[in-house]
């Protein structure tokens, strides 16, 4: 993946993290299913940030429209939430 943002940004606070794949796992229960593995590795990763890892290689493997959605999604949280791309 290119580019840090979301659970992925460096100089984040571990609870900052954890609020981050919450966030990111909850749109993507809505948008690809809560059986899909990204929602399972965003869980595990709330409490192991080496599980990021392999969340990012699962959203690297969504398809195109998919991944759009809830990238687009997750942006529109972030600027909300942050007034900017977190």
């Amino acid at each position: 993946m290119t580019g840090a943002f979301g659970p992925w940004s460096d100089g984040i606070e571990p609870a900052e993290r954890r609020a981050r794949c919450r966030a990111l796992r909850a749109l993507a229960m809505l948008i690809i299913g809560q059986d899909h593995e990204l929602v399972r590795l965003l869980a595990g990763a709330e409490h192991d940030a080496a599980a990021l890892a392999e969340a990012s290689a699962a959203l690297d493997r969504l398809g195109a429209l998919p991944r759009r959605r809830l990238l687009c999604a997750y942006a529109e949280v972030a600027r909300q939430v942050y007034g900017a791309t977190a």
